[in-house]
């Protein structure tokens, strides 16, 4: 039996597993979040800095999109699209 058919059918040991290795290694993670964001600072702030327009037509930041998704404007303008794209 490969590993992969073993996670497959054992699905919530290695969710608990994951969980306990998280947790007795939380620092280490931190650590190394912490280690990226800082060698990686310039290209973080430059994905976060990138410009995206929607198919409804309004421009946002690419870090807002699902927030964007979620407004009443979007929702409106996307359905009027499909209602011109039924007709």
């Amino acid at each position: 039996m490969t590993l992969y058919k073993y996670i497959e059918k054992n699905p919530e040991y290695f969710r608990e597993y994951n969980k306990m290795y998280y947790q007795n290694n939380v620092e280490y993670y931190k650590a190394y979040a912490k280690k990226y964001n800082k060698n990686n600072a310039d290209k973080i702030k430059e994905y976060k800095s990138q410009k995206m327009t929607c198919e409804c037509g309004k421009t946002f930041n690419i870090t807002n999109k699902i927030q964007h998704q979620k407004t009443k404007i979007h929702e409106k303008l996307i359905e009027k699209l499909n209602n011109i794209n039924i007709v």
